[in-house]
């Protein structure tokens, strides 16, 4: 299964609940909507093959279980998150293996 039919299979999984993943030249992007939820209340981490969103808010409460099994995170990079606007935005830097090497001709 290649890298871009995971992430299609994952997005088709959890477009019902409001959860997005993508990927840019440099990282890995989780999305998720947290309408209501202010950043302190969202509790995030991050074990070997799952990203584990609770966001909880009066009586709401978002839970979200993003499978990233097959996916290298540089795991001594800078994990971030920031929420705007009711969505959640997390961002993984791609292990150095992951990203394309660029050969200069001299």
């Amino acid at each position: 299964m290649s890298l871009a039919t995971l992430f299609q299979e994952v997005e088709n999984a959890f477009r019902p609940t409001g959860v997005r993943l993508s990927e840019t030249q440099d990282a890995y992007v989780v999305e998720a909507l947290v309408a209501g939820v202010k950043p302190k209340e969202i509790e995030i981490t991050l074990e070997k093959r799952a990203l584990s969103i609770i966001g909880k808010s009066g009586c709401y409460s978002y839970s979200y279980l993003v499978p990233i099994e097959g996916i290298q995170i540089d795991e001594g990079g800078e994990i971030t998150a920031s929420a705007e606007d009711g969505i959640l935005k997390v961002t993984m830097p791609k292990a150095k293996a992951t990203k394309p090497l660029k050969i200069t001709v001299k």
